[in-house]
């Protein structure tokens, strides 16, 4: 008895000392206080990653319904045009915005349209689900404004500007194809050329690019 009664007076020893040496500069349950050189260094048990020690921006979307049911609407809670709208029907018409180019890259995105306060994006068909485009097109709009980019830029895609001679090529060009050209169709049967009747609208959807055509035309001549 009187063995364990050394060994049960050492236990309470030694936890009585490494009480005195720790407990007294333990604040709580998660930080451990060292005193080397009679300097305190504080170091948490379970440090946290670096990315939670980072300020996180935050931002709530809402989305609503639209009458067509291809369109979503997506309202960040920010202005994104506060007196005017923009539509971007093609990936070409996205090039003054940097937002819309990036809503683009996204697979299965067809339109972008921009509101005073919201951005509508229209899917190509209707057998692609929201579920499955809603988290990137999230993720792409949060991204964007925390950056601080700007919304539309000024700038121009290359080939765009040209001079006053060359708008006035491009003048003429768009006259010959509206008085001649969009009238006149061939006759595989006879092998000759004959004047339409009707005009057709085989221009619709290309007028943004119109002008890079008929420049292209001009400077082959």
């Amino acid at each position: 008895m009187a063995t364990a009664a050394r060994r049960g007076w050492g236990t309470a020893a030694l936890a009585a000392g490494l009480r005195r040496r720790f407990c007294h500069t333990l604040k709580n349950p998660y930080t451990i206080k060292k005193q080397p050189l009679h300097q305190f260094v504080q170091r948490p048990l379970f440090p946290l990653p670096a990315a939670f020690c980072n300020p996180v921006r935050y931002m709530f979307i809402q989305t609503q319904d639209t009458p067509n049911p291809n369109s979503l609407k997506f309202i960040p809670g920010k202005p994104v045009l506060e007196t005017r709208t923009m539509d971007f029907p093609t990936p070409a018409a996205a090039f003054r915005s940097p937002l819309a180019r990036q809503l683009f890259r996204i697979e299965g995105v067809k339109s972008v349209f921009f509101g005073p306060d919201f951005i509508t994006v229209t899917k190509e068909n209707e057998d692609l689900d929201w579920n499955l485009l809603k988290p990137d097109i999230y993720a792409t709009i949060m991204d964007f404004f925390a950056s601080g980019l700007p919304l539309v830029t000024e700038e121009t895609p290359s080939g765009e500007a040209g001079s006053e001679e060359d708008d006035e090529v491009v003048a003429m060009i768009k006259e010959l194809l509206d008085t001649r050209i969009r009238y006149i169709r061939y006759c595989y049967n006879t092998k000759f050329l004959k004047k339409k009747k009707k005009r057709l609208n085989v221009w619709k959807g290309c007028e943004e690019r119109m002008s890079t055509y008929f420049q292209c035309i001009a400077h082959t001549e």
